[in-house]
């Protein structure tokens, strides 16, 4: 049973990870009707990808390490899943 919770985690943690990071982007993206109130319309379409980029690279930072920590606790992590190269 736990074996069959921990190969679920690892085929379905990428994919809730690229769900986040898409919904952090897009709320970054809704930052434009505030960043349009302070500053002009052209400042406020950069602020705006800044934000939203920011949001993702933070909500993917935040997420690896959820991931990842969540992958040492697995049973036996190197039979279950392999997440990628650099976690090993």
């Amino acid at each position: 049973m736990i074996q069959r919770i921990a190969q679920t985690y690892c085929q379905m943690s990428s994919l809730i990870t690229g769900f986040f990071i898409v919904f952090a982007f897009l709320f970054g993206i809704r930052s434009y009707f505030f960043w349009a109130t302070v500053s002009s319309s052209l400042i406020a379409i950069g602020l705006m990808l800044v934000t939203a980029v920011g949001l993702s690279v933070i909500t993917y930072t935040l997420s690896e390490k959820l991931r990842l920590f969540i992958y040492t606790k697995l049973p036996i992590p190197s039979s279950t899943c392999s997440i990628n190269s650099h976690t090993k």
